[in-house]
């Protein structure tokens, strides 16, 4: 199957070089500039799109991390208090995150509703976002031992009420 695969994918490219030497895309009408498909690395996928979506996840950040559901709850009854000074909306990325655990695909919250065209690409997107940001942290084996076997957090998300408890350990 993957042989077959791959004479498809040449056939294609050789077609899209073809569109680009003529600086137009006769077959989907892409905007120019076009550049032709030469410099390795080459890199092929075999996806199945489905019309799939789960919007009740987990809460996140912009950097694909996983929200502290105590920081939710502080917004929440300072909203009550009716001070304005104290109800000042906080930026999502300055809230309490649950160190070292970041979540994509359908474990995150959506970015949004009445999304039915896939998710394939936020899944990607936020999958690359969630591993740069993971990389740029201190590794676990350098938390301090006092730190090991202690609660980290609270996650909540969505009508469904998903809920998630994590601890570090060794």
């Amino acid at each position: 199957m993957w042989h077959a695969f791959a004479n498809h994918l040449e056939a294609t490219v050789r077609r899209y070089d073809g569109y680009a030497d003529a600086g137009k895309d006769a077959e989907f009408g892409k905007p120019g500039p076009l550049s032709r498909i030469e410099k390795p690395p080459f890199v092929a996928v075999k996806a199945c799109m489905i019309r799939h979506i789960q919007q009740n996840g987990l809460r996140v950040n912009t950097k694909a991390q996983m929200m502290d559901r105590s920081s939710q709850m502080e917004v929440a009854n300072k909203s009550l208090q009716h001070d304005p000074e104290e109800n000042k909306a906080v930026p999502i990325d300055e809230e309490k995150v649950i160190p070292h655990l970041c979540a994509v695909g359908e474990t995150a919250a959506s970015m949004g509703w009445r999304r039915v065209h896939g998710r394939f690409g936020v899944c990607g997107i936020f999958g690359r976002i969630a591993g740069k940001n993971a990389a740029g942290e201190e590794p676990l084996s350098q938390v301090p031992s006092e730190q090991r076997g202690t609660d980290m957090g609270r996650a909540q998300g969505g009508p469904s009420w998903l809920r998630l408890d994590a601890r570090l350990s060794d």
